[in-house]
């Protein structure tokens, strides 16, 4: 089935469908040319022919500073803390998926109520960006792996246990919210986007290859 953006396909089992210095200017200042006063007793007077030159006191030589003790190595700068949710095409494209199901949604005419919002499963994550890498290098969009696997089948290799499954895949659509456009507007992406039978979630792309799979466990 092809779109104006991209490709889609639709796959299910049973009853599933497809970051300065101040200067003081009241300072008296002597007068440098008045005389001195000789009988002001404070004036200073040369010393008399024959007197003994005053023995200049020794200034003590200032103590040295101690040296300043040197900081302590703060060490390395903390490396940042990380985002408690990284942004991923599997985290965004969960994020999409629940918006719509907690709103419900219109699918091919018919109206889908809300459904509870999906968990994300590293075991699905893993079994549908394997699956976009496999298009990616057989430039294929299919449901079908290079391997002739299905999606049960690629799902059942990551360890999951699964009670039932569906798989959207695309090609072409060059972000999260061009590809999401695209599957709500097919019937049978929309439908499983929005079955209420799924409860956990993986997704992936490479080279705008583009994978969602949807299971319950057992």
């Amino acid at each position: 089935m092809k779109s104006a953006r991209g490709l889609l396909l639709v796959f299910g089992v049973a009853w599933l469908l497809i970051a300065c210095d101040t200067l003081d200017r009241n300072v008296n200042v002597a007068n440098p040319g008045a005389p001195t006063d000789p009988a002001d007793p404070g004036a200073p007077t040369d010393p008399g022919p024959g007197e003994p030159q005053p023995e200049p006191e020794p200034v003590p030589e200032p103590e040295p500073e101690p040296e300043p003790e040197p900081e302590p190595d703060p060490g390395p700068d903390p490396e940042p803390e990380p985002d408690p949710v990284p942004s991923t095409t599997a985290s965004r494209l969960l994020a999409a998926v629940n918006g719509v199901r907690t709103t419900g949604a219109t699918c091919d005419g018919v109206w889908q109520a809300p459904a509870a919002p999906l968990a994300l499963s590293p075991l699905l994550v893993q079994a549908a960006q394997a699956h976009s890498e496999d298009m990616l290098a057989t430039k294929t969009m299919s449901h079908t792996g290079s391997d002739g696997s299905n999606p049960g089948e690629r799902i059942s290799r990551t360890g999951y246990k699964w009670s039932t499954w569906g798989e959207n895949v695309a090609a072409g659509y060059r972000s999260v919210e061009q590809v999401m456009t695209g599957w709500m507007g097919s019937a049978g992406h929309c439908k499983n986007i929005m079955n209420p039978g799924f409860t956990e979630f993986g997704a992936g792309e490479a080279g705008y290859y583009w994978t969602q799979t949807f299971a319950r466990p057992r």
